[in-house]
């Protein structure tokens, strides 16, 4: 079946799954940075397909489809597409819809595990609100991280498109419209949410850190602002002023907190500047 496929490294797993069962890939469309991108790329040229990073117009989608493309799978694609006349158009999502609509839902299933899952719908013109064609949950443990979180959506959704697409005509007849209970959007993580001061606790630090530590966790040390994508946690009790450094070296920093203390390897921090 001819197939456009829109998306980053997220789900790439779907998109080799697509070619290990022959699907005939016209164009893969995906986005920067190219650090999101290394596996889909990788892939596409592997498979000699032609990938773009521009946002198609609607009326390249209408070439594609003159062209035969009957399959579009868009799997966390940046942009909202516009009316697409393909005879299946799908979207792979990672939360349990009608709960975590948005371009970024995997942060805030670390805080509201019930809502963790992967769903495919159809395309609609409204964000992640297209008809549901099979969903199923992920099992977010205690020492789950958004990293782990993404290992284990990206798995999940491989064996789901596998199982839609075995017969994609049933799927997609007898799928059901989204329930408006526990309807939610969630908005891409703001700096503010990825910010951690001194009096928090260890627990919520450690909870900021699960959340947001693939895109980085934001601190502020004496006038300047670091940004760090691996840092640890412990309780401890001690005497010394939330803030305080306890002790640095070339490699690490140890910041008290109000109930223990945070270490942040320096060779993961980088200064951040704000324009």
């Amino acid at each position: 079946m001819k197939t456009v496929y829109f998306g980053t490294d997220l789900f790439c797993s779907c998109l080799a799954h697509l070619y290990a069962n022959q699907f005939e890939i016209l164009t893969i469309y995906t986005c920067e940075p190219a650090s999101n991108v290394q596996q889909v790329s990788i892939l596409a040229q592997q498979n000699k397909t032609k990938i773009t990073t521009t946002k198609p117009t609607k009326q390249e989608l209408d070439d594609l489809v003159e062209q035969g493309a009957q399959l579009f799978v868009v799997a966390d694609y940046a942009h909202l597409l516009p009316s697409i006349d393909a005879k299946y158009a799908i979207n792979i999502h990672p939360s349990l819809l009608p709960a975590g609509k948005g371009a970024t839902p995997l942060p805030y299933l670390i805080a509201q595990p019930e809502f963790a899952g992967v769903s495919i719908h159809k395309l609609s013109e409204q964000l992640d609100k297209g008809d549901v064609l099979i969903q199923q949950p992920v099992t977010v443990g205690a020492d789950d991280s958004i990293r782990s979180l993404m290992v284990k959506v990206q798995l999940l959704a491989k064996d789901m498109l596998g199982n839609v697409l075995q017969d994609i005509e049933y799927y997609y007849q007898q799928a059901k419209p989204q329930s408006e209970n526990n309807s939610s959007y969630w908005p891409v993580p703001s700096l503010a949410q990825r910010t951690i001061h001194w009096y928090m606790s260890v627990s919520e630090i450690n909870l900021i850190s699960k959340q947001y530590g693939q895109f980085g966790v934001v601190f502020n040390l004496g006038n300047e602002q670091f940004i760090s994508s691996q840092l640890e946690v412990s309780l401890c009790q001690h005497s010394f002023p939330a803030g305080t450094i306890l002790y640095q070296d070339d490699y690490l920093y140890v910041i008290a907190l109000i109930d223990g203390f945070v270490c942040f390897d320096k060779k993961a921090l980088s200064q951040l500047n704000i324009k």
